[in-house]
């Protein structure tokens, strides 16, 4: 049987919790069981419902659409190191041309899945073409819904806000 756990515990004695991650949730203030229960996001996103590529118009905005990936191009940016990946995507409505910058892996993952859940920002590029600009990409599993609500919190060293 587990140990019982007290509020003012420190965070780690819940597995998964090693020295690295004490110490950058320290940093963000968090050393007991009771600051990780109080360690409230920042804001939810609504990821709840999956919108049209043709309703995903508004620049600026954050919008959930279903599509596939076509016509994935990656290429090496102009910097060393640096890695540009375009693709378009397709639903239904219409097309979004999409965006990724540093992460050439992505290019693989857009091939090789049929149908995607992407969430980010459409922006207006310098050519004056609107696009999804470095959106979250998760595969559609059609027994599960869109995600819901999901909690964004401040980032804190190393780890990310999301989740």
């Amino acid at each position: 049987m587990a140990a019982e756990l007290s509020p003012f515990d420190p965070v780690d004695r819940l597995v998964g919790i090693g020295p690295k991650l004490k110490q950058t949730l320290a940093e963000g203030g968090v050393h007991s069981m009771l600051d990780l229960l109080l360690h409230l996001p920042l804001r939810y996103e609504d990821r709840s419902r999956a919108v049209p590529l043709a309703e995903a118009c508004e620049p600026d905005r954050l919008y959930l659409v279903r599509a596939r990936a076509t016509q994935v191009v990656a290429r090496r940016g102009r910097r060393r190191g640096s890695a540009v990946v375009r693709a378009r995507l397709e639903d239904a409505s219409g097309q979004l041309p999409a965006v990724w910058f540093n992460q050439s892996w992505i290019a693989d993952r857009l091939r090789e899945s049929t149908e995607l859940f992407l969430y980010g920002a459409v922006h207006t590029s310098p050519s004056g073409v609107l696009e999804l600009v470095h959106p979250e990409v998760d595969e559609v599993d059609e027994l599960e819904p869109a995600e819901g609500l999901i909690p964004v919190y401040p980032a804190q060293g190393s780890l990310r806000g999301r989740r």
